[in-house]
């Protein structure tokens, strides 16, 4: 099964398939969150956080970004998204000992087309029975040809150990054009 919806690149309209369960878990296609103005994190020639291990000059001659590789926990990487030239990762760290069952996921954003995608957002929902915390991203421009990444920490916490599914919205400027997407993941590793 598709773990992705399928989305209409040539415009902003967003195709989603009808909730199939009864009880409304997920948020209303994230309708809660605030989508007004966004603050600038970086401003405009900075694309990049600090990533761990790697220097300045590895980071903007790497023309690809890093292969998902397992976390100390032992939990693989994931591919959330990819359509349109951009590309979601999680990686997981699962927190030991933890009652909450907490879990921290590493977003990691990538852009293989030849332009930049501007005013990139990350957005994510959770059905109620989970908790979300999403920490503020890296920066908020994706550079052309894989030329960078943003990463964000999303932290959920599952005390009942529920299945975990997650709705996402990417909003990004594109050639001066807002662009909407959306998906859903329903096929998270076993563990986490």
């Amino acid at each position: 099964g598709g773990d992705i919806i399928p989305v209409n690149q040539e415009t902003t309209a967003v195709v989603t398939k009808p909730a199939v369960s009864s009880g409304g878990e997920l948020l209303d296609l994230l309708g809660g969150l605030d989508f007004g103005p966004r603050p600038s994190l970086l401003d405009g020639g900075a694309t990049l956080g600090p990533m761990p291990g790697a220097t300045p000059m590895m980071q903007m001659n790497d023309t690809t970004p890093p292969a998902p590789v397992a976390a100390p926990g032992g939990i693989p990487s994931i591919t959330a998204y990819e359509k349109g030239g951009l590309k979601i990762v999680f990686s997981f760290e699962k927190i030991p000992d933890n009652p909450s069952n907490v879990v921290n996921i590493t977003m990691t954003a990538s852009n293989n087309l030849s332009i930049a995608m501007q005013e990139f957002v990350f957005q994510a929902a959770v059905p109620k029975t989970l908790q979300l915390q999403l920490q503020s991203p890296s920066g908020n421009v994706l550079p052309p040809n894989n030329g960078g990444t943003v990463t964000q920490l999303i932290r959920i916490a599952n005390p009942q150990q529920n299945p975990l599914r997650m709705r996402i919205k990417l909003l990004y400027t594109l050639n001066g054009a807002a662009v909407q997407e959306q998906g859903e993941i329903n096929s998270f590793p076993p563990g986490v």
